[in-house]
């Protein structure tokens, strides 16, 4: 990866108790965070950086930073909001989860909050729970010039349920809000490669279609005479 992950501390860092219940424990993703294993997100990591020339993230000191913020304001839903990410990096995803729960428990609408629980969801492949939190982080997003990242996901949770138009038409806008997002680019050269495929295939079908058509006609017309 890009940025080096350097010395994960063992500093304990969460975000207090976890929440009894927000608007969104109905979600699949979200009732079943106590199962998941695992799953670092290195790439998460970006959002730390200081500078956009930085290569690398040293987490330690951002850990410190957190631990440092919480003790001064222990119910600012932003601070949760990178604590959360923060363990997204590391790869415990409850404990992520549980930061951006309380963060929505604070503040129900934080389109920050609902697009970091819907990418740790969709990396989680709960694409239903990722559409739904996406679109209300979108609708309640501002300004609309800094959405890229909710159009992106939008692209790639569209993309694996196989809506490859509405899939292409998002990964164009966020291309268009963030010119530099290489991976929308992948995406929609993969998608035209996918569709240049299926209708190749589809002339393949329609030619063998009428070839049989015309087998059949022939024969007819060949036992009735």
């Amino acid at each position: 990866s890009l940025y080096s992950l350097l010395s994960l501390s063992s500093v304990s860092l969460t975000c207090g108790e976890p929440v009894e219940s927000t608007p969104y424990d109905f979600l699949e993703g979200v009732a079943r965070r106590d199962q998941f294993s695992i799953h670092p997100e290195p790439d998460v990591a970006m959002v730390f950086k200081k500078t956009t020339d930085d290569q690398s993230v040293d987490l330690v000191e951002v850990e410190k930073l957190l631990k440092k913020l919480l003790n001064e304001n222990s119910n600012d839903p932003q601070v949760f909001n990178q604590v959360g990410n923060l363990w997204r990096v590391k790869g415990n995803t409850l404990l992520a989860i549980e930061c951006f729960r309380k963060a929505l428990s604070v503040s129900p609408n934080d389109p920050d909050a609902l697009i970091n629980m819907a990418r740790t969801l969709y990396n989680l492949k709960f694409i239903d729970d990722t559409l739904f939190l996406t679109k209300l982080s979108l609708h309640h997003k501002f300004p609309k010039s800094e959405t890229w990242l909710q159009h992106y996901t939008l692209g790639e949770a569209y993309k694996v349920t196989k809506k490859y138009e509405t899939a292409a038409a998002y990964f164009k806008k966020a291309l268009e809000l963030n010119p530099s997002l290489s991976r929308a680019e992948a995406h929609l050269r993969d998608l035209e490669r996918q569709s240049s495929l299926t209708n190749f295939y589809t002339v393949i079908i329609i030619l063998f279609l009428v070839s049989f058509v015309i087998i059949i006609i022939s024969y007819l017309i060949y036992v009735r005479n």
